[in-house]
C-alpha cells in the first residue's frame, strides 16, 4: 500500500512539472528570427567565387539558412555558419546583367539577396563624371566613381594638371579634392586624371566660374507696420554665395524700435515696438554679406492710423478712402473692454453684389494689441462691407464691429424738424435711386452685427437675391435658453437667430436699442437707430391725413419728390429702396420688391418693435414686426 501511494504521488508531480513547463513556454513568446545581410557591390564579369556574410537575429536552435536561386549564371550555391557562398558564370554580353538568390529560415520573413554582373570587358574600365561646374570661391569638393570589371591588385589613382586643384584623397566609389578661389575676371578650366592598372584613363574636366561679387535680394523690401509693433520676416537669397555665410543686419545707431530677432540661411525676423509717439516713423535695416557685395536697405514704416473713434466709439466705422486705421477695442458707445484679446480676423466681406470678393480685397490686413483694433484696407479702396472680430484664447468672439466702406453718407434734414438721417441705409454703398448698392444690410431688432443685405429688389422663381460674401454662411438656429442670448449673439455675429417673436429667448422685450444710444447700436459714431417719430412728424405736420405724395420707381420710392409741394426733405434725391425684410420663420424673406421696412429703436410691445413701412404709392407709417424678423436700418443723427 505505501508503495503504491509513492508511485501515485511520483505520477502526480510529474504531471504538475509537465504542466507547469507546458504554461512556461505558452507564457514566453520568443521574437522571431530576422536574417540580416549587406546587398553586394557589382561584380566583375569574369568567372569568379565569392562570398557574402550574414547574420540571424533571434536565432533558433538547430536551424540552419537555406539558400536558393533561380538565375542559371549563378552557381556552386553554398551556406555556412556565416556566409553565403556562389559562383558566377562569364558574362559575355554587352550589357550588365541581374539576379537573385532566396534566403529562408525557419520563421522568418525571407530575404531577396540582389546580385549584379557588369558587361564583358577584357580590361577594367573606369566611370567617373566626366564635367563638373563650380563657383568661383571653390572649396571641398567631390565626385563618385566606379571601377567596372576590377583587378584584384588594382589601384585607383587621381592627380590633377593644375595647381589650384590638390588635397584628393581616394575613397570607396568616393574621390574629395580642394578647389582655390577664382578671384580673376575669366572662367578657368583643370582636370582630374584618374588611371587604373590596365584601364583607359580617365580626365574629369573642372570648370570654375569667374568672379562675381555677391548680391543680396530680398522677398520683401519695404514693410508698413502699425502703431502697435509686431514682428515680421522676409526671405532672403544671395547671388554667387559663399558656402556658410549668411548676412549681418543692423539698424542705425540710437534707433531703438527696431531689434534684429534673427537671421538664419534663408531669413531674417526683427521686432517692432509699440508707437506711442503719435507720429509716423521709419527707418531702415542694413544687411551686409561681408563680402564684396553691395548692402542692401530694408525700409520700415510704422506708419500712423487715421483713428475712427476720437469722437465717440461704436459698432460700427465708415471708411471712404484707403489706408490704416484704428479704433478702441471696447464695446459699442462705452468705455468698457471686451476682454482679453488673443487674436484678430476679418470674419467677412463683401462688394454687394453678386460677386464676392477674393479675401483681403477690402480688408488685407487685421491686428489687435493694447485695448486696440488696427485694420488696412486694399491698396485700392473698394467699397463694401466687412466684418472684424477679436477673439479669445480658445477662439471664442469677444466683440465684432461692421466695417463700412463707402462714400461718406450725406445728411438729410427731414420736414418740420422731424430728425436729421443719412442718405442712405446703413450698410448701402450708394443713395442713388435705382443702384441696387442702396439695400444696405439687415439686422435682427436689437442685434449689432449685420446680416447679407439684398442685390436685387424681387425674388424670380422663389431665388433669394443675396449679395455674395466670402464667408459660408452658418446654419439658422432656433431661439432656445442656450442660444436665446446677448451674450451667444455676441459670440456668433453670423448666425441668425429665429423664433416665433422674439430672437431673445431669456429676457423678452430687453431694451436692447432705445432712444438713448446703447451698446448694441449698429450705426456709427454719432447716429443711432431712428425714433418711431422721425417719419410721421416730417409727414403728418404736412398733411393731416398722413398721406404723402413721393416718386415711386422700379425697386423704390424717392421721398424727395413731391408734385404737391410736401415732401419728407428739401433734397430732391431721398431713396428708400423696397427690401422688404427677412421673416422670424427660418430662412424665409417678405416683400422684396414691394415694401420698405426700417426699424426703429421704440418697442410697440415686449415681442414686436416699430418699423417704417412704404410701399409703392403707399405710405403706411409705424407698423411692427416681430423682433426676431430681420430689416433694414436707416440711422438719425444724435443732436
Amino acid at each position: 500500500m505505501k508503495k503504491l501511494l509513492f508511485y501515485i504521488i511520483a505520477l502526480l508531480s510529474v504531471a504538475t512539472a509537465l504542466s507547469g513547463c507546458k504554461k512556461d513556454e505558452e507564457a514566453t513568446e520568443l521574437p522571431p528570427p530576422v536574417i540580416s545581410v549587406k546587398e553586394p557591390k557589382t561584380y566583375s564579369c569574369g568567372e569568379k567565387s565569392y562570398s557574402v556574410r550574414y547574420s540571424i537575429e533571434n536565432p533558433r536552435k538547430g536551424v540552419k539558412l537555406e539558400a536558393a536561386t533561380g538565375t542559371k549564371w549563378i552557381t556552386s550555391l553554398g551556406v555556412s555558419e556565416d556566409a553565403i557562398t556562389f559562383t558566377l558564370m562569364e558574362n559575355s554580353s554587352d550589357k550588365e546583367r541581374s539576379g537573385s538568390i532566396e534566403l529562408s529560415y525557419q520563421g522568418a520573413e525571407s530575404v531577396s539577396l540582389k546580385i549584379k554582373q557588369y558587361e564583358y570587358s577584357e580590361t577594367p574600365v573606369i566611370s567617373a563624371p566626366q564635367l563638373i561646374d563650380i563657383g568661383c570661391y571653390g572649396g571641398a569638393k567631390s565626385i563618385l566613381y566606379q571601377i567596372k570589371n576590377p583587378d584584384d591588385n588594382g589601384e585607383l589613382k587621381a592627380n590633377s594638371d593644375v595647381d589650384w586643384i590638390s588635397v584628393i584623397l581616394i575613397e570607396e566609389e568616393k574621390i574629395s579634392f580642394t578647389v582655390g578661389e577664382n578671384l580673376s575676371d575669366s572662367e578657368r578650366t583643370g582636370r582630374i586624371i584618374l588611371s587604373y592598372n590596365g584601364a583607359e584613363s580617365v580626365k574629369v574636366t573642372v570648370k570654375q566660374k569667374k568672379y562675381t561679387a555677391p548680391e543680396i535680394q530680398v522677398w520683401t523690401q519695404s514693410f508698413d507696420v502699425p502703431s502697435i509693433g509686431g514682428n515680421r520676416s522676409t526671405e532672403y537669397r544671395i547671388i554667387n554665395p559663399k558656402e556658410g555665410v549668411i548676412p549681418n543686419a543692423t539698424v542705425r545707431e540710437g534707433c531703438d524700435w527696431i531689434t534684429i530677432d534673427k537671421i538664419d540661411d534663408k531669413n531674417i525676423s526683427f521686432t517692432v515696438s509699440e508707437n506711442a509717439t503719435g507720429n509716423a516713423r521709419n527707418e531702415k535695416i542694413t544687411l551686409n554679406y561681408n563680402d564684396g557685395a553691395a548692402t542692401l536697405d530694408i525700409t520700415v514704416n510704422q506708419i500712423k492710423e487715421n483713428i475712427l473713434d476720437n469722437d465717440e466709439s461704436a459698432n460700427c466705422y465708415i471708411v471712404s478712402e484707403a489706408g490704416y486705421y484704428q479704433f478702441k477695442a471696447v464695446k459699442g458707445n462705452s468705455d468698457e473692454t471686451v476682454g482679453t484679446i488673443s487674436t484678430a480676423e476679418v470674419l467677412w466681406e463683401s462688394f454687394c453684389t453678386d460677386v464676392a470678393p477674393q479675401k483681403g480685397d477690402l480688408i488685407s490686413e487685421v491686428y489687435a494689441g493694447n485695448g486696440k483694433v488696427i485694420f488696412k484696407t486694399g491698396d485700392t479702396f473698394k467699397r463694401g462691407n466687412a466684418v472684424i472680430a477679436v477673439k479669445d484664447v480658445s477662439g471664442k468672439i469677444l466683440w465684432s464691429w461692421h466695417i463700412w466702406m463707402t462714400d461718406l453718407p450725406n445728411d438729410q434734414v427731414y420736414a418740420n424738424n422731424a430728425g436729421t438721417m443719412m442718405d442712405r441705409n446703413l450698410g448701402a454703398i450708394s443713395a442713388n435711386r435705382g443702384d441696387t448698392g442702396t439695400s444696405g444690410l439687415f439686422y435682427q431688432w436689437g442685434r449689432k452685427d449685420p446680416f447679407r443685405g439684398v442685390r436685387a429688389y424681387k425674388k424670380v422663381n422663389n431665388f433669394i437675391p443675396l449679395i455674395a460674401t466670402t464667408l459660408k454662411w452658418p446654419d439658422e438656429i432656433e431661439s432656445d435658453a442656450n442660444t436665446g442670448t446677448i451674450d451667444y449673439a455676441i459670440a456668433n455675429p453670423t448666425t441668425f437667430i429665429y423664433g416665433k417673436k422674439d430672437w431673445c429667448f431669456i429676457v423678452p422685450g430687453i431694451l436692447r436699442w432705445n432712444p438713448t444710444k446703447t451698446i448694441y447700436d449698429p450705426c456709427p459714431p454719432g447716429y443711432k437707430v431712428p425714433d418711431d417719430t422721425i417719419w410721421e412728424t416730417a409727414v403728418f405736420n404736412n398733411k393731416g391725413d398722413g398721406s404723402i405724395d413721393y416718386k415711386d420707381g422700379e425697386g423704390g420710392a424717392n421721398l424727395g419728390y413731391s408734385s404737391n409741394g410736401y415732401k419728407f426733405t428739401s433734397d430732391n434725391e431721398c431713396w428708400y429702396p423696397f427690401t422688404g425684410y427677412k421673416s422670424n420663420a427660418n430662412n424665409f424673406y417678405e416683400s422684396l420688391g414691394e415694401y420698405c421696412y426700417n426699424w426703429t429703436n421704440v418697442l410697440y410691445y415686449e415681442y414686436n418693435a416699430f418699423t417704417l413701412k412704404i410701399g409703392k404709392n403707399t405710405f403706411e407709417g409705424e407698423v411692427a414686426l416681430y423682433n426676431s424678423c430681420a430689416a433694414t436700418v436707416r440711422c438719425q443723427k444724435i443732436e
